[in-house]
């Protein structure tokens, strides 16, 4: 038993095997981090009064739903055309609110794009500006009557 229990020990040790081919060894220490970079976005804790009128969205639209179920009933209850009627009514309510609620999610999205457009208006001027003022620079770099017009 000792004997297998050191080979299977020996087998696990690190072993170093030599190769004709070594690479090189870097000994320099590695380059510092820039620090320029922008910084990571921090995760923000979700608000109480936020998960509390989730929570109360949730509950309201169950209820709501359970009640629309239990009215598509009851029409049934009274006969086959008036449970058709009150689905059809129910579906069409619901489609109807899906694509509200489907066009105001749209609409916010675009309105985050476009802000976000805003935002980087600044920085296209400036780089468009920067464009137009090396674009002089080099015309007047290239013509000796304007440089000398320039530099009086």
């Amino acid at each position: 038993m000792t004997i297998e229990v050191e080979r299977a020990a020996e087998r696990l040790r690190p072993r170093i095997l030599e190769t004709e081919e070594t690479g090189r060894l870097e000994l320099s220490p590695a380059s510092a981090p820039a620090t320029d970079l922008p910084a990571p976005r921090t995760q923000r804790s979700r608000s109480p009064i936020r998960v509390a009128a989730t929570g109360l969205g949730i509950l309201v639209l169950g209820v709501i739903g359970i009640d629309l179920i239990q009215f598509i009933d009851g029409a049934f209850a009274h006969g086959t055309g008036l449970g058709i009627a009150a689905a059809a009514a129910v579906a069409a309510g619901a489609g109807g609110a899906a694509y509200w609620l489907v066009a105001e999610l749209r609409g916010l999205w675009r309105l985050r794009s476009a802000e976000r457009l805003r935002s980087l208006i600044p920085f296209a001027l400036a780089d468009e500006l920067k464009a137009q003022i090396d674009a002089a620079a080099a015309i007047l770099a290239a013509d000796p009557l304007l440089s000398e017009a320039v530099a009086r």
